[in-house]
């Protein structure tokens, strides 16, 4: 852990430096090893809430028109995995109430696009002003999975939850840094699902828990 620890400030300082795009590129290991090592039908967490802050965060979870709809991450695993659950952690920054649906949506890499929504969780609420995870989980019998061959978008999409609006909320976020490939960037949609414009960022990552089994 304090070796850890030692790096993330380390890096940090070369931010401060203005090295800004060397710092940003080194990966973080998310998980205990390669996804590749692993053996098939174990389950292990993608994990990058263990070398967040706490604090540091991203204002991106609106209830209000004309503004960001949906955040979360892109999912594209170097082998084939069946995913169980993911959990963001957020907290309120304006309003009384933000309301949001967990998505699982496959993406289209050559365009940017999310296209079929896979699965949609149950409506939660986000009231309290600190930060809490709050976690999708993946139904027993529902099977998804995730491969080089087929990216997922795994996000919180306040769009359907209509009773709440004039709100906002911000997300955990590691800063500066990217994930192994398991996590390939944090993401957004600006505007509606089928009319917005999705934006992808490979220097930067949710404070974010996946849950699944390598195949």
């Amino acid at each position: 852990v304090a070796a850890l620890a030692a790096r993330i400030d380390a890096e940090r300082a070369l931010l401060r430096d203005g090295e800004e795009e060397e710092a940003a590129r080194v990966p973080i290991p998310s998980c205990p090893g390669s996804l590749d090592n692993l053996p098939a039908g174990e389950a292990v967490d993608v994990d990058s809430m263990r070398v967040w802050d706490g604090e540091s965060s991203i204002n991106a979870l609106e209830a209000c028109n004309g503004v960001t709809k949906c955040r979360g991450v892109l999912l594209r695993p170097k082998r084939r995995v069946r995913l169980h659950s993911f959990t963001f952690s957020l907290r309120l920054s304006r309003g009384k109430c933000v309301g949001f649906k967990p998505i699982v949506c496959e993406w289209l890499s050559d365009i940017e696009k999310a296209t079929d929504i896979l699965f949609t969780g149950e409506p939660q609420l986000i009231q309290a002003e600190t930060f809490e995870e709050y976690t999708c989980t993946i139904p027993d019998d529902v099977t998804i999975e995730a491969g080089p061959d087929r990216p997922l978008v795994l996000g919180f999409w306040s769009e359907p939850c209509t009773e709440h609006r004039s709100a906002s909320a911000e997300l955990g976020q590691v800063p500066a840094y990217v994930l192994e490939e398991t996590i390939a960037a944090s993401l957004y949609l600006n505007g509606k699902m089928l009319s917005g414009t999705w934006r992808t960022y490979t220097t930067e990552t949710l404070a974010c828990r996946v849950n699944l089994t390598p195949l």
